[in-house]
């Protein structure tokens, strides 16, 4: 039971994270800003659940 408490809070934690994205994402859609829109993605996620984009998609890493 107890691994299955500890997955439910970090699904809840990611689910978090992306909405709080996807809220500035939008955000600067509505303001026209023509930012990097992956970078925004990969900062957030780094600092708030310790995950960066350019090595999970790194092919490398899993060869």
């Amino acid at each position: 039971m107890e691994q299955k408490d500890y997955l439910m809070r970090q699904i809840d934690m990611l689910g978090e994270v992306l909405a709080a994205i996807f809220g500035k994402l939008l955000n600067l859609k509505n303001q026209n800003h023509k930012e990097n829109y992956f970078e925004l993605i990969n900062n957030e996620l780094k600092e708030e659940a310790n995950i960066d984009l350019n090595f999970t998609l790194n092919p490398q890493v899993f060869s």
